[in-house]
């Protein structure tokens, strides 16, 4: 139905464990004229199946392995399921092994139906041309950095740490050679736009050295945890009516940008506009999601 309404081929692959379903999947997308679904259960099926498949399509099985294997008499997938155990493991270690046991139905690869969560958000960017100045250097972190501070508030996270990185071109060795990052402690763990500015700029100013030209920048915030962990500070104590204050501004700040796009509103220093209109020269059309690329036929 899938295809007969929206055009799109689909095949099914049903197995007990992930390397055997990647396998059945491989045949559904050979079997044009049938039902496309290919289902491996018992082990007739997986030993029919291995027969027909070349070791290179072993999901987890690259170009070096399948060179090695051919080289040792293993051409098909079921060569390899009739390989000595033994042999595998010392050859091929924990991770060949363990696709040698799936293949044999059992289940060593878990299913991750929830990621984990982020321990870092890094944005960098390299830049178009040299820079020089400070002032324009600081806009882009200023950039970077909120960039940053949206992407985990988005996530639910907050950074214990903020890290400010500048080099030159290091593919160009006519140039003085100069790299450095300077990191800062959050006083207490944050994803507020202005805390993660203030913070960037302050290790921008450390590391920064007139004579350099840059060629990249960026900031990256780490030791994520989720929102609502917070530590007191001993010498400066924020009211509840001003954290609130802030986690307004920074909704208010979010939901501009997502409704209108990013960019709509931005801190005054920033200028976004100058340096994130990209050369785009060599984009590929977006035939499925925008009316105006679809090519026209007489």
């Amino acid at each position: 139905m899938i295809k007969k309404w929206i055009g799109i081929p689909v095949s099914i692959g049903i197995a007990n464990n992930k390397t055997l379903s990647k396998v059945a999947n491989h045949l559904a997308k050979k079997d044009e004229l049938g039902s496309q679904i290919v289902e491996i259960i018992n082990q007739k099926q997986i030993e029919i199946s291995l027969k027909v498949l070349g070791v290179g399509d072993i999901w987890g099985i690259g170009a070096r392995i399948e060179k090695f294997l051919q080289k040792n008499n293993i051409y098909t997938a079921y060569d390899l399921y009739r390989a000595d155990p033994r042999w595998v493991r010392q050859h091929l270690g924990v991770v060949g092994e363990r696709t040698y046991r799936e293949l044999h139905g059992e289940i060593c690869i878990p299913i991750v139906e929830r990621s984990e969560p982020k321990k870092q958000c890094r944005v960098s960017r390299s830049f178009e041309n040299y820079v020089t100045s400070f002032e324009e250097l600081e806009k882009r972190v200023i950039s970077y950095a909120t960039r940053a501070s949206e992407k985990i508030r988005s996530d639910g996270l907050q950074a214990r740490k903020i890290t400010t990185f500048i080099r030159s071109n290091k593919f160009n060795n006519n140039n003085k050679q100069y790299h450095a990052a300077r990191t800062y402690d959050f006083i207490s763990p944050s994803n507020d736009l202005f805390e993660t500015i203030k913070l960037a700029i302050k290790a921008l100013k450390f590391i920064y050295r007139p004579e350099i030209k840059y060629k990249k920048a960026g900031v990256l915030l780490s030791d994520l945890t989720p929102e609502g962990e917070y530590n007191r500070d001993l010498f400066f104590h924020q009211s509840e009516e001003s954290i609130l204050k802030k986690i307004r501004v920074n909704k208010v700040f979010d939901n501009l940008n997502n409704r209108y796009g990013s960019g709509t509103i931005c801190v005054a220093k920033e200028n976004y506009e100058k340096f994130y209109i990209t050369r785009r020269q060599n984009l590929s059309p977006a035939y499925t999601s925008n009316f105006d690329d679809l090519p026209n036929v007489n």
